[in-house]
C-alpha cells in the first residue's frame, strides 16, 4: 500500500492508531516488572541469608524483635551481655 496516495485525514488516522498501539505496548513493557515474582535468598525481612540465619539464631546471636531480629555479637561489655541473657 502506498501511503503517499492516502488522503491526509486517513493518513492521520492511521498514524494516531499506530501511536496509541505503540504507547500501549511501551507502557506494558515498562510495567512488566510488576508481574514478575522475585524469590529472595534472605530470611523474611532480615538482612541475613537463609543459610546463615538459622545457625546464628541457634547460637543466640540473633534475637527475635517483632518482624525483624536484633544482632547480639559475642564481644562487648560483659554486663550488657549478661543483662540481655537474663
Amino acid at each position: 500500500m502506498d501511503y503517499r496516495r492516502l488522503p491526509l485525514s486517513m493518513f492521520n488516522l492511521l498514524h494516531d492508531v499506530n501511536c496509541m498501539y505503540m504507547y500501549t505496548i511501551r507502557r506494558l513493557n515498562d510495567l512488566w516488572y510488576l508481574f514478575q515474582i522475585h524469590i529472595s535468598r534472605k530470611w523474611g525481612f532480615t538482612k541475613w541469608d537463609r543459610d546463615v540465619y538459622e545457625p546464628m539464631r541457634a547460637d543466640g546471636r540473633l534475637v527475635p524483635d517483632g518482624v525483624n531480629v536484633q544482632y547480639r555479637p559475642h564481644h562487648g561489655p560483659l554486663a550488657k551481655w549478661m543483662a540481655a541473657q537474663g
